[in-house]
């Protein structure tokens, strides 16, 4: 596997549409994507590089504070990039100029973040610090697990958790339950059960009370935040080790432990994976010259 290469896929057959190192091998592996009109940020463990969609490079960040990242959220609209990791220190980037414009200290360790109302960052100790979007700082924190956190997503005034708790002998084990917070009242809601211990959680973008729980042991359960009597469970046979949806909902990706990608859908809506579609762009195709023949006929 070639560490810090981003490579993209277009068309109805997922043919390779480009790949480029954005990012050092000793860095590791790319850790997230965010997407915006002019093209595609990754994040790895020391730098965040940003390209068009056709692979051509914007700009790429790195500094002396970057040392182990793991997630990023667009903050002021778009306008700049929150970064934080393994590290008491969060960055700020212009992604416009593509450069570092303020360092926040912190006093916990973030795995993820999402943005809404807050800032919803996960903490490497299984809690969430509620941020406020302008200063960075902790409005509030909420103890959802009590070990770590293994995946979390929100939708509207809904944020739902995954994580691992402490057992009092051996290692920390995943939680039966999905944790579920409401961002407007600031309340923790009734959790979700999940027999196979919840490992990554996915909230249908067009069914804002519906979310799909997996497990790492290949179990997959739809079910309604509000009506938990209201779900639909099903085995896939393999190990998952990683769990997304589209932002149309119409495609589910499901990696497994052989690095081999599922696609979930219909095949006819293949080409809907977005709600807002871009064409990817190719070179293009080369005039046709006609050959004329100079002689003395001519």
């Amino acid at each position: 596997m070639l560490q810090g290469h981003v490579t993209s896929f277009a068309g109805a057959q997922l043919e390779r549409y480009t790949s480029i190192k954005a990012h050092d091998e000793t860095e590791g592996a790319v850790l997230q994507f965010l997407f915006n009109e002019h093209g595609v940020l990754s994040l790895a463990a020391r730098s965040v590089h940003f390209m068009l969609r056709r692979a051509l490079t914007i700009s790429h960040v790195e500094h002396p504070l970057m040392t182990n990242l793991n997630c990023m959220v667009f903050v002021d609209r778009g306008a700049s990039l929150l970064v934080a990791g393994n590290q008491k220190c969060m960055l700020r980037i212009d992604v416009t100029k593509g450069s570092v414009v303020e360092e926040i200290d912190t006093e916990a360790e973030y795995t993820m973040m999402k943005h809404s109302r807050y800032i919803c960052a996960a903490t490497s100790k299984g809690s969430v610090d509620f941020l406020d979007t302008i200063t960075f700082q902790v409005m509030k924190s909420w103890q959802a697990h009590t070990a770590s956190i293994s995946d979390m997503e929100m939708s509207g005034n809904s944020l739902i958790t995954c994580g691992r708790a402490v057992r009092p002998h051996g290692p920390a084990m995943l939680e039966n339950l999905a944790k579920v917070y409401d961002l407007k009242a600031m309340l923790q809601m009734p959790p979700i059960p999940f027999p196979g211990g919840a490992a990554h959680v996915q909230i249908h973008p067009k069914l804002s009370t519906t979310c799909i729980l997996a497990a790492p042991n290949g179990q997959l359960q739809v079910i309604d935040v509000v009506n938990h009597n209201t779900s639909n469970m099903t085995f896939l046979g393999f190990v998952i080790t990683h769990f997304i949806m589209s932002s149309s909902g119409s495609l589910w990706a499901i990696a497994d432990n052989d690095n081999t990608l599922h696609l979930w859908g219909s095949p006819n809506k293949l080409m809907n994976i977005n709600e807002v579609v871009k064409l990817p762009e190719y070179a293009d195709d080369a005039e046709h010259v006609q050959q004329i023949s100079i002689d003395e006929d001519v």
